[in-house]
C-alpha cells in the first residue's frame, strides 16, 4: 500500500503528502475486544512511558490476537537464567500498568537484526 501510493504521487511534495496522509492512518492507542465482544481501550501509551523510564525500551505493535508489548532491554538479563521469577515479575507489573491480564510470548528471543527483546500480548479479563 505505501509503496503504491508513493509511486502514484511520483513527485517529492506528493510524496511527503501522502506519506502524511499514511501517518494519521497510524494507531495512538491500543484496543483489545473483552470476551463479551466489547471493545476496552488499553493503557497502553502510559504503561510504555512508565516503563522506558525504567529503562525497558517499551514498545507497542498491533497483533491479530490483541495489542502487542515489546521490551527491548531486560535490566535482569545477567541474572535471568538464575531468576526467572523476575520474568514473572514484569508480567505482573506490565498486568498492573494495563489493568489488563497478559501473557509473555517471548523471552529474550532474537529479533532480525540480532538484538533480543521480551513480548507480552493483551489478553481478554474472564
Amino acid at each position: 500500500m505505501l509503496l503504491s501510493e508513493l509511486i502514484e504521487t511520483r513527485t517529492a511534495l506528493g510524496a511527503r503528502v501522502s506519506i502524511e496522509s499514511l501517518i494519521k492512518l497510524t494507531p495512538t492507542k491500543a484496543n483489545l475486544i473483552e470476551s463479551d465482544g466489547v471493545e476496552k481501550e488499553v493503557k497502553m501509551a502510559e504503561a510504555i512511558e512508565k516503563l522506558n523510564r525504567q529503562q525497558y525500551q517499551a514498545s507497542w505493535e498491533a497483533s491479530p490476537t490483541g495489542p502487542r508489548l515489546i521490551l527491548r532491554n531486560c535490566p535482569y538479563a545477567v541474572i535471568l537464567e538464575k531468576h526467572p521469577e523476575l520474568c514473572c515479575m514484569d508480567e505482573a507489573l506490565i498486568s498492573k500498568l494495563l489493568d489488563q491480564p497478559v501473557q509473555q510470548t517471548a523471552k529474550l528471543e532474537r529479533q532480525p537484526d540480532g538484538a533480543p527483546h521480551c513480548a507480552f500480548v493483551t489478553l481478554a479479563k474472564s
